[in-house]
């Protein structure tokens, strides 16, 4: 039976290299991004900056979350230090 969860992201992140990366965090269900979950954010390098992401969603036995994140400037590389992944 399905059932309704909140799901909340926590993140760390920066650009290897540059400042002022647009950046775009999305929660994926089954490995399918939900276009509407999205969280923006500006990040720098040398300074992590955290981003929250929530989102509620009807889940089923044997469905997984994933977090997805998409650099929205250019082609520099993310490096999340930490992301905490909570669903209640």
């Amino acid at each position: 039976k399905d059932r309704h969860f909140d799901i909340t992201v926590s993140t760390s992140a920066s650009p290897v290299s540059g400042t002022n990366k647009s950046i775009n965090f999305y929660i994926a269900i089954n490995g399918s991004i939900i276009t509407n979950s999205e969280a923006f954010n500006v990040i720098s390098s040398g300074r992590d900056a955290r981003t929250t992401l929530l989102w509620r969603q009807s889940l089923s036995t044997g469905d997984y979350i994933e977090t997805f994140v998409e650099n929205d400037t250019d082609t520099t590389n993310v490096l999340v230090s930490s992301a905490i992944q909570r669903i209640s």
